[in-house]
């Protein structure tokens, strides 16, 4: 299940196409001269068939997954891992938590017109949401409730 965009253009101006698949995720990537290449892994580690993709001001790609923690049958964490430009590798994959959300649970990256200076995610999980904004210098608040 995708949620949020899925097709994100770079500061170039190529296209990206995200694809949670067989416990990854993986991209093709418009080449310069036209045509695409792909799919390329961006790992995951046992993500489940889930991905949200956002897209900040600053063009870099974010992607946010769950992956199951191994603990009680049907929990999960967040993971989020990020690319800085097109066609390249994406950051490692880091835990964002373990919210109590099931695998059917969904994460959404919400924007309003233009992207705002820093992304924000907000997770529904069992009976709220669940917040996580990009600090002015990067990186990223605790989550809440």
């Amino acid at each position: 299940m995708l949620q949020g965009g899925w097709l994100t253009r770079g500061e170039e101006g190529r296209f990206s196409a995200y694809l949670p698949r067989g416990g990854e995720v993986v991209r093709w990537t418009e080449e310069p001269g036209g045509g695409w290449s792909g799919p390329v892994s961006l790992g995951g580690d046992g993500l489940t068939p889930f991905l949200a993709v956002g897209q900040g001001a600053d063009r870099y790609v974010h992607l946010v997954g769950m992956r199951p923690t191994g603990g009680d049958e049907g929990h999960v964490e967040l993971v989020h891992a990020v690319q800085f430009q097109t066609g390249r590798p994406a950051a490692a994959w880091r835990p964002w938590g373990t919210p109590t959300a099931r695998p059917r649970g969904r994460a959404t990256r919400r924007r309003r017109g233009r992207p705002g200076p820093r992304p924000r995610l907000h997770a529904q999980r069992g009976g709220g949401i669940s917040l996580r904004a990009q600090k002015d210098a990067g990186g990223w608040h605790p989550g809440g409730t």
